[in-house]
């Protein structure tokens, strides 16, 4: 896109911020996005990686953005386990 038509980073950061709040990835999943020249860089800690995806390819389809970068982690996951207090009972935690 040659320069003069390029969507300024405020208009953009507009966009790319509805599309986040429309795929879901709002303030529940805490991803962030800066953008710089059209590059926009997602941050943030998703519950699970298969939501990695369609975040990224959201983002990069909104009207002027340039690149994504996609700096998203993945929140470890958490096994329960079973074990027996003093009394003999199950306990999970």
């Amino acid at each position: 896109m040659p320069y003069e038509n390029r969507i300024p980073d405020k208009a953009l950061m507009n966009k790319v911020t509805q599309k986040l709040s429309r795929c879901g990835a709002g303030s529940q999943l805490r991803v962030q996005a800066t953008i710089r020249n059209g590059t926009v860089t997602l941050s943030g800690v998703l519950d699970f990686d298969y939501q990695r995806k369609p975040i990224l390819r959201a983002v990069g389809g909104v009207e002027g953005v340039r690149m994504v970068i996609g700096e998203l982690s993945v929140k470890p996951q958490v096994h329960w386990a079973k074990e027996k207090d003093r009394g003999g009972r199950a306990v999970e935690f």
